[in-house]
């Protein structure tokens, strides 16, 4: 909760200073836009999930309504993938046979979105958004080695909901009077610890002697597009 209180005052403090530092913009964004985003993710707060696994993939697509002045409020759908780490984890050897098995081992993440943002325009081809999202994340370990040994039991769910919080900033370029492109950088938490025995790698000292005293959270960073419907700008 400590770091959602602090990226919530850093995102309040970057508004804050961009309405005092920046010219005012008399200038509106559309009343109904489309925005999208695509990047990587990257193990943040728990060093035990840091350590376990590491960024694949990251989209989210949002529909958004402008409510009043360039506040707009929206819902939407993101995916977010982590693999096992493979400087690690790559492969398992079953302790009733001889073979081998590479380690596959997936934690997804999917997030339902209730957004709320700000447009806040530096020129008439230049703006940031300062966005708060909340909502239910649905996430599940996939492809989990079913390793039986002592360490790994009592077994955990592999599959978990919960509420989730994300800060994000991005810094959009307008290159069409419908169509804008942005570079993002978010920051993530799904509200729930990681336990290594919901993938079954707690048998691993290397992963136990990690730091565990943070929920599951990550960095993300990437590119985006915003369409912008009904447009209208004084």
């Amino acid at each position: 909760m400590k770091k959602v209180i602090t990226i919530c005052l850093v995102l309040i403090f970057s508004f804050i200073t961009g309405q005092t530092d920046a010219p005012k913009i008399d200038k509106q964004n559309a009343l109904f836009t489309i925005r999208g985003h695509a990047g990587v993710p990257a193990g943040f707060s728990s060093n035990m999930f840091r350590f376990a696994f590491k960024g694949v993939y990251e989209f989210d697509l949002t529909a958004n309504y402008r409510l009043f002045d360039n506040f707009h409020m929206g819902i939407g759908f993101r995916q977010t993938a982590f693999k096992n780490n493979p400087d690690f984890f790559t492969y398992y050897k079953d302790p009733k046979t001889t073979f081998t098995i590479p380690y596959d081992t997936r934690f997804i993440v999917n997030s339902f979105i209730v957004n709320l943002g700000y447009d806040k325009f530096y020129s008439d081809k230049f703006y940031i958004n300062y966005n708060l999202q909340t909502g239910i994340a649905l996430s599940e370990f996939k492809k989990v080695i079913e390793d039986t040994s002592a360490a790994n039991k009592p077994f955990q769910e592999t599959k978990y909901s919960t509420p989730f919080i994300k800060a994000q900033t991005s810094f959009n370029f307008i290159v069409d009077p419908k169509l804008c492109f942005n570079i993002y950088f978010g920051y993530q938490s799904v509200l729930f610890n990681f336990d290594p025995r919901s993938p079954r790698m707690n048998q691993y000292s290397e992963l136990r002697e990690k730091s565990n005293k943070h929920g599951i959270a990550w960095l993300s960073f990437g590119f985006g597009f915003n369409v912008l419907i009904d447009k209208k700008s004084k």
